[in-house]
Order: C-alpha cells, then structure tokens, then sequence
C-alpha cells in the first residue's frame, strides 16, 4: 500500500504535465464567438473576432474569413472597443465570393510587440436565404498569404508566424425564411381590350331605332 500511493501520484503528477504541454502547444489563435448562431432573412447578426496569444507577444494580424455568400452578406467590419484604440485595419469585403480579408496593425508602430488576448473584430452578418453558412478561417501552416499573427523582428526583416492553425474556431450561421425586403409585386394581368359582350348589337339597334322614329315622325307631319 506504500508503494501504491507514490504511484497513484506520479501518475496525476503525469497526466497534469500531459495537459499543460497541450497547452503550451495549443499556442496563439483565432476566436469566433458565438459558434453557432440564428437570424431571419432580411436581419442581422454579429459574430466576434478574437485572438488568444496567451503570454506569446505578436506584433501584426492578416484574418482571411471564408463564408457562403449565398446564404449571408458580410455588411460591416469594424475594430473592436478593445483594439480599436490601439490598432488600425485595412479590409477587404467580397461579398460575391464570401471571402473578407483585413491587416490589422499597431497604431504606434508596425513593430510594437505585446501580447493580445481579447476581440478584435465585430463582423454583421445579413441572412440572404434559408440554410446554413460556416464562418472559417483561411489558415494554412507556414502560410503568410492567408490568417496569420506576425511577430516582427529585426525592423520588419525577419517575421514568425505564431498562430495555430489547427486551433482556431469555425462559426455556423443559421438563418431562417425568406427575406421578404426589396420585393417587387408581380401586377395584375391587364386585358388588352375591353369587354364587348352586347355593346354593338344594342348601341345599332339604338341607332335603327332612333333613324324609324325620325322617319315615322316625317310622315306623320306630312300628313
């Protein structure tokens, strides 16, 4: 039983240092929140870009987003409270292929190094039609052309990038009926001539009789 006890700690001891090298490993990422939401046609919704650098300092951000741009519009993208006094961007929108792109940098200088743990982006979102959209990010490991958090060195020479690829969040948006905004009603079919149904057979058998009656009238006043 004495030996069992040393056992049974080591072996938490190890599981513990197990979770905290994940951690470790897990390092900076992008976050989306909430994962998962709901809106009508027609309306909107904000979704929250994040980043968790944990104590690892970056310097520059570049968040490429996918989304299915038949199902929502990417309306606006602005700064969140927390970087916007700190941080300027500058973004690109295309809504006609779902693809929002943005470099985020440091109003200071490009190459202020600090760690960032907080939002960084409030995305709204338009639901176009009925079905779901993912909101993924663009992030291939090694890659500079898609999501990245930069950290800068050697006055712009030399650059890492810190994020992990494998964990950054997706978003599924939701949205529900039709919009019902901007349609046009469809008119109601004109004839193109108007009903004649009797109207000529009683205007001439008017117009015969008012020509009997001025006749029969002549004759009576020659007589």
């Amino acid at each position: 039983m004495k030996l069992l006890r040393p056992t049974i700690f080591l072996y938490f001891l190890f599981i513990l240092f197990a979770v905290s090298a994940k951690a470790a490993v897990a390092g900076p990422k992008f976050t989306l929140t909430p994962a998962t939401s709901t809106v009508k046609a027609g309306e909107t919704v904000n979704v929250t870009v994040g980043i968790a650098t944990g104590d690892v300092k970056s310097t520059m951000y570049d968040v490429v987003l996918t989304f299915d741009a038949t199902k929502v519009d990417l309306t606006t993208a602005v700064l969140d409270s927390f970087a916007s006094s700190d941080y300027d961007m500058a973004k690109t929108i295309d809504n006609a292929t779902g693809k929002f792109t943005a470099n985020i940098y440091s109003k200071n200088t490009i190459f202020d190094q600090k760690t960032f743990n907080g939002n960084l982006l409030k995305l709204t979102f338009t639901g176009k039609v009925a079905g779901n959209s993912t909101i993924a990010f663009v992030c291939t490991s090694g890659s500079y052309n898609d999501s990245n958090i930069l950290y800068v060195t050697n006055n712009g020479k030399d650059s890492v990038d810190k994020v992990n690829c494998s964990e950054n969040d997706t978003a599924t948006l939701t949205v529900s009926g039709t919009s019902t905004g901007g349609s046009v009603a469809t008119p109601t079919t004109k004839p193109t001539k108007l009903p004649t149904t009797g109207t000529v057979e009683i205007t001439f058998a008017l117009v015969a009789f008012g020509i009997v009656s001025v006749l029969a009238a002549g004759s009576i006043l020659r007589l």
